[in-house]
């Protein structure tokens, strides 16, 4: 007996359906009765362009019920979430925000604020998308950049002891201790292979 009914059915994978199909994954009448209108959205990471905004709106989102007041990304966090895949796509790119907004004891997002597999991330290829550092941000980078290698010299000169890193530094323990979490960078890694 057939029965009418009045319904809109909406169905979303992540798994190439036509694939699916050619595989007896799923039946292809199945398929072709549900197949009306097909709208292929590409992942996150090859959307560049909405990163940007779509991070603001998280965090204005975030903010309307948190009491912190985050005036917005840093420009290097920015290029860091360029630069990732996104897997997860929005959903991923949502938590990270929300988890920035909760940890962060700043008033503008950073690096340090993002979970360590992200942090820790460092793409193949360059990104490709429309990011362009403004001077700040490189003389920003060339400094970091300089600070790194300064550090891991001493501390590879030192065998990891930052007492006699942070005397050659001309820095008190504390700062150098500051500048390794920065740069996330552990003194016992010298220590251990030495």
């Amino acid at each position: 007996e057939l029965i009418p009914v009045n319904i809109r059915l909406v169905s979303a994978t992540n798994s190439n359906i036509s694939r699916l199909v050619e595989n007896e994954k799923i039946r292809n009448d199945f398929y072709y009765r549900i197949n009306v209108i097909n709208i292929h959205l590409p992942p996150l990471r090859e959307r560049g362009e909405d990163i940007k905004s779509l991070s603001d709106y998280f965090l204005l989102r975030t903010l309307k019920t948190s009491p912190k007041d985050i005036r917005g990304f840093s420009d290097e966090l920015y290029s860091k979430l360029l630069s990732y895949p996104w897997p997860g796509n929005v959903r991923e790119l949502e938590n990270v925000i929300e988890r920035a907004v909760t940890l962060t004891t700043n008033s503008y997002l950073q690096i340090a604020d993002l979970p360590d597999y992200l942090r820790e991330y460092e793409p193949d290829h360059p990104p490709t998308d429309e990011f362009h550092p403004t001077l700040t941000e490189v003389k920003q980078k060339s400094v970091q950049d300089v600070e790194i290698r300064y550090l891991v010299s001493l501390l590879e000169k030192h065998h990891g002891n930052v007492t006699k890193v942070s005397k050659e530094a001309g820095m008190t323990r504390r700062n150098i201790h500051r500048l390794l979490k920065a740069h996330n960078i552990n003194a016992d890694d010298w220590r251990k292979s030495n």
